[in-house]
C-alpha cells in the first residue's frame, strides 16, 4: 500500500501573511479607517471633538448611547466616498467637454488625432505631481471603496451610480465622433458597450499610473482607436455587407 507523505508544513511567516489576508479580506469600511477619531481630526482644525461627534455621530437612539455621542465612522466613511464620486462626476464632465471640442476643432490630422490629443492630456493630470489640483485623496477614497464594495451594498450603489453619470456624460461625445467619422455602432453593439469599453481601457491605464508614473501613454491613440472601429462601422455600409 502506498503511503502519502505528509503535506509540509509553510512557514510561519508565510501562515501570519495568510492570516493577514484574511483579515484584509474580511474588512470593513470601519476597519480601513480606524485612523480616523474624532480628537485627530479636530487636533489641526478649528472644532472641537465633540463637533465631529455631533455631526457623525448616533443622537440618543439607543439606550446604551443616551447621554453621549456615539462616533460612527462608517457615516464618515460613506460621506467622504459621496464627495469622491461628486467630485469625480464633475471633473468627467469637463473633461466630456474638453473631447467634444477636440471632436468639433479637429487638427489637420483629423478628428481621430484631436480626440487621442484630448485623452492624452487628461490622462497626464492624472501623474502625480503632474498639476497644482492634487486629486490624490479622491484617487485613494475611489480605491479604498472598490476594496469593500463586494460586500457592502451601500458602497456598491455609490460607485455604480458615479461610473453610470461619467459614462453617460461620454456618449453624446462618441457619438459627435462617429458622425465626423463617418460611422455608426455595429449590429450587436450599443453605446453604453463602446462607452464602457473606452473607459476600461483608460481605468487601466490609470491604474498603473499610480504605481509607475512614468509609464508610457503613446499606444492610447492607437488602441482607442481600435476599441473604437471594433465596435463600429462605416456608415454608408449596406445591410449585406454586414
Amino acid at each position: 500500500m502506498r503511503t502519502m507523505s505528509p503535506k509540509p508544513v509553510r512557514p510561519v511567516r508565510d501562515q501570519i501573511v495568510d492570516v493577514a489576508l484574511q483579515r484584509i479580506g474580511d474588512a470593513s469600511l470601519d476597519d480601513l479607517f480606524k485612523a480616523l477619531t474624532p480628537e485627530s481630526l479636530a487636533a489641526d482644525a478649528p472644532w472641537a471633538a465633540s463637533t465631529v461627534r455631533y455631526q457623525f455621530g448616533r443622537h440618543g437612539g439607543r439606550s446604551e448611547d443616551r447621554g453621549r455621542l456615539s462616533f460612527r465612522r462608517r457615516d464618515l466613511a460613506l460621506a467622504m466616498l459621496e464627495s469622491a464620486v461628486d467630485d469625480a462626476i464633475e471633473s468627467s464632465e469637463a473633461v466630456a467637454a474638453s473631447y467634444a471640442a477636440a471632436v468639433h476643432q479637429p487638427t489637420v490630422d483629423g478628428p481621430f488625432d484631436s480626440i487621442a490629443s484630448a485623452i492624452a492630456d487628461n490622462l497626464a493630470a492624472f501623474t502625480p505631481g503632474a498639476t497644482d489640483d492634487d486629486i490624490a485623496p479622491r484617487e485613494r477614497m475611489y480605491h479604498l471603496a472598490l476594496a469593500v464594495c463586494d460586500v457592502d451594498s451601500e458602497t456598491a450603489r455609490m460607485l455604480r451610480r458615479s461610473r453610470a453619470a461619467q459614462l453617460a456624460g461620454y456618449a453624446p461625445v462618441y457619438e459627435a465622433f462617429m458622425v465626423s467619422t463617418g460611422r455608426r455602432i455595429r449590429p450587436g453593439r450599443s453605446m453604453d458597450d463602446l462607452c464602457a469599453a473606452v473607459s476600461a481601457l483608460l481605468d487601466g491605464h490609470l491604474m498603473r499610473l499610480r504605481f509607475d508614473p512614468q509609464a508610457s501613454a503613446d499606444w492610447i491613440g492607437e488602441a482607442f482607436l481600435a476599441v473604437f472601429l471594433s465596435f463600429t462601422e462605416p456608415a454608408d455600409q449596406a445591410p449585406h455587407e454586414r
